[in-house]
């Protein structure tokens, strides 16, 4: 199965999940948008986040946007926004490694867009401002201000832009990342909303790419340049070189009809064509995984030269695909998709492995080159193959009615069922396949001779035809606790073509000959978008491996396919920690990054978390209620291959206590007479006696004393008489905290 249909088959996974094997799981956890969300202002990118599990509701379903956020909760926004996943060791002094903050933390300390404060701190509880957000951002995108003046003069309020943040709030706003309130003011010191957050990081997503919308050459002329993200080239007569980049290349339409180049270039993520004339998109000594072609109007040349290697193209509009001096292994693979207009022409020179098309009503020309192996799909009828005199095609395997024009040669033609009716210019080398009599040929005399065609009924004497096997990229197996094992065959949707043909049955066994069969159905559906079913009734046990055969109507049964079958082992809960609030964590044992994470209570779904957190911490939102059980297990895809663990309860602790606030007399100091230090034990106490630790401490009248905040100790010294009230958070192991209030008084005994 080539590249493009497993590509196909990773967007078809969760159809797969959501229509047989786990809908039971998945669809308490599936809600309708929260109520605070709809008729918001940030709704769209609010409701798009949440489908990427980037933000999560409250234990009311509210996703309250407009509730500030936290510096851990924006680090964990970043990190779930930018799949930030590497960590580095921390020691910050307000940081303990069983709080969720610390794989944020450390996140965000690896990317290098947060370091902390000198006083050894981070300070991850205090809400942060618009404007250390647009820092943080600025840091991560690495980016400068052309004009800060200029830009920051957009603002009523720019005189408010504490002097570190001014470059990052202006280059920010220079790419439209952030913009002002309605009265134009920026309010740096405020704290940003969920909402506001959320739509800075997207806008900051879409600023990733790198642009080059004017004609130049760009790159290095020898080494090579990372470009970390995403490239759009949308101006003619651009020259990339010499660069990698680790995300995805787009030629814009802004290119037109015109040229563009890419010489030494390497893509990681898929390149696609939208822009581009008929002379061309040159790809010389570069190496590509994916190239899609969809240009709206017109035709685009696509050239590959020198070293060239392009694993795989998907056609979507009319293209001429090229190879020119070519020394690398140049265009390998070939797909002519289905959304082909028609009367599309598609031309191919050079030397490819595998062609495959899907689109119907199209004219595929082959002036010089050859083609090992050249598939016509079945609901890829009425086209035309226009192969010249230079043009060779080895291995041609019809399922629909085409017509192969000019004097090229075909080596080996397999004609099937759909393609009763096709005609060849020149008689191919040999003809075989059920339909090899059904086929004409207009000019018998250029034949080269070789088996297969005449009038001959075949001489099979009856002979029942095989089905042809599934496709073991088709098939999935679920492996799933307390319910009904599963195959699923799954159809090909891109084509609109059933894998399993209707009336067709299908079976499993638990051997690869002889054996006994395990299930079986008979597909009645036409329906694309339903899989084949087949129910194991006893379940899977201890195979590993089952076969699937396919019996089509007139035929016999097709061979065994192998399958994988799945099995997790339960998980092993090393923590528990249950906090007052309604946001309480399970730490497991080590477990694969591509397994997600179920909680239920009793039978019912209430977390599906994916596996991100590197200290296999994971976060039940609405929390431990008391008297009910609650379940762990864990879910996930190896392969074709899905399964869930078997579920295993949890020794759910007795809920923590918020810390208590100690009644704290007022504190008197006096101008020269020293300063005045509190220990946590005189702010709060903790019930269950847990450690305590001072995270902050802030006063709401400048001026009056100065805060020092060293290893949980508060130290207050006298600045100017007058009475303050100073407000310091105290918070425990598990994050819970309490605002306590100290009044503090200055006198100046030696004042008239």
């Amino acid at each position: 199965m080539n590249q493009s249909k497993n590509k196909m088959m990773k967007k078809m996974l969760p159809v797969l999940v959501g229509s047989s094997m786990v809908i039971s799981m998945l669809g308490t956890a599936a809600a309708a948008a929260p109520s605070d969300v709809s008729g918001h202002w940030a709704a769209k990118q609010l409701n798009e986040w949440q489908g990427k599990s980037w933000i999560q509701g409250y234990e009311d379903g509210k996703v309250k946007p407009n509730n500030t956020v936290t510096r851990a909760e924006f680090m964990a926004f970043i990190n779930r926004a930018f799949g930030l996943t590497a960590a580095a060791d921390v020691t910050f002094k307000d940081v303990n490694k069983s709080g969720w903050e610390y794989a944020e933390i450390s996140k965000a300390v690896k990317a290098g867009y947060i370091s902390g404060y000198e006083d050894g701190t981070i300070r991850s509880g205090n809400e942060i401002s618009r404007q250390e957000a647009a820092s943080i951002i600025a840091k991560l995108l690495n980016l400068t201000a052309s004009d800060a003046e200029k830009a920051l003069g957009k603002f009523a309020d720019s005189q408010k832009i504490a002097l570190w943040s001014k470059h990052a709030i202006a280059a920010l706003s220079e790419k439209a990342i952030i913009n002002g309130y309605d009265d134009g003011s920026y309010r740096p010191a405020a704290s940003i909303t969920r909402a506001e957050a959320v739509v800075t990081i997207d806008r900051a997503l879409a600023a990733k790419a790198t642009v080059y919308d004017k004609a130049g050459t760009f790159g290095p002329e020898s080494g090579t340049q990372t470009i970390e993200g995403d490239v759009v080239i949308s101006a003619p007569g651009v020259t990339l070189r010499n660069v990698t980049i680790t995300g995805n290349l787009l030629f814009a339409e802004g290119i037109g009809s015109g040229d563009a180049f890419l010489d030494g270039v390497t893509v990681k993520g898929s390149t696609t064509v939208k822009g581009g004339g008929e002379n061309s998109v040159h790809f010389k000594n570069t190496v590509l995984v994916t190239v899609i072609v969809n240009k709206k109007d017109g035709s685009v040349r696509i050239v590959a030269e020198g070293s060239t290697t392009v694993q795989h193209v998907t056609v979507q509009s009319s293209t001429k695909i090229e190879e020119s001096g070519v020394t690398g292994s140049g265009f390998n693979n070939v797909d002519l998709g289905a959304e082909l207009p028609k009367d599309s022409k598609v031309t191919m020179v050079g030397d490819f492995e595998d062609v495959e098309v899907f689109a119907k009503s199209i004219v595929v020309e082959v002036p010089s080159g050859s083609i090992k192996k050249f598939d016509v799909s079945k609901d890829a009828g009425d086209s035309s193959i226009n192969l010249s005199k230079d043009a060779k095609i080895v291995t041609l395997v019809l399922d629909a009615i085409v017509k192969v024009l000019g004097d090229g040669k075909v080596e080996k033609a397999t004609i099937n069922d759909g393609a009763k009716g096709s005609s060849f210019n020149k008689k191919p080398d040999t003809i075989d396949g059920p339909q090899k009599d059904g086929t004409t040929v207009n000019n018998p005399s250029t034949s080269t001779g070789g088996g297969g065609g005449g009038s001959s009924s075949g001489g099979s004497g009856g002979t029942v035809a095989q089905s042809t096997a599934l496709k073991a990229d088709f098939i999935f197996t679920g492996h799933l606790y307390n319910r009904i094992d599963e195959v699923a065959i799954m159809n090909n949707e891109s084509t609109s073509t059933l894998t399993v043909p209707v009336n067709a049955t299908v079976k499993v066994y638990d051997a690869a000959t002889g054996g006994v069969v395990i299930g079986s159905t008979i597909r009645k559906s036409a329906t694309v978008s339903e899989p084949t079913i087949v129910k194991i009734e006893n379940d899977f046990g201890s195979l590993s491996t089952i076969y699937v055969t396919i019996t089509e109507t007139g035929k016999s049964e097709s061979v065994r396919v192998p399958q994988t079958v799945l099995s997790l082992s339960p998980v092993v809960v090393s923590k528990v920690v249950n906090r007052s609030t309604a946001e309480d964590d399970v730490y497991l044992n080590s477990i694969a990054a591509n397994m997600h994470v179920q909680f239920f209570n009793g039978n019912q779904l209430v977390g599906f978390e994916p596996h991100n957190n590197n200290d296999n911490g994971f976060r039940l939102t609405g929390g431990f209620q008391d008297g009910n059980e609650y379940y762990v297990a864990l879910v996930g895809f190896e392969g074709h291959s899905f399964a869930e663990s078997d579920h295993v309860l949890i020794d759910v602790p007795a809920a923590n206590h918020v810390p208590v606030a100690n009644s704290v007399t007022t504190k008197t100091l006096t101008i020269g007479g020293g300063s005045s230090t509190i220990s946590v034990s005189d702010l709060a106490t903790d019930l269950d006696q847990d450690k305590l630790n001072v995270t902050n401490a802030t006063y709401h009248t400048p001026g009056i004393v100065d805060i020092l905040l060293n290893n949980g100790v508060l130290t207050l010294t006298p600045v100017a008489i007058g009475n303050v009230n100073v407000t310091a958070i105290v918070q425990d192991v598990y994050g819970e905290r309490v605002s306590v209030t100290i009044p503090v008084k200055v006198s100046d005994p030696s004042a008239p």
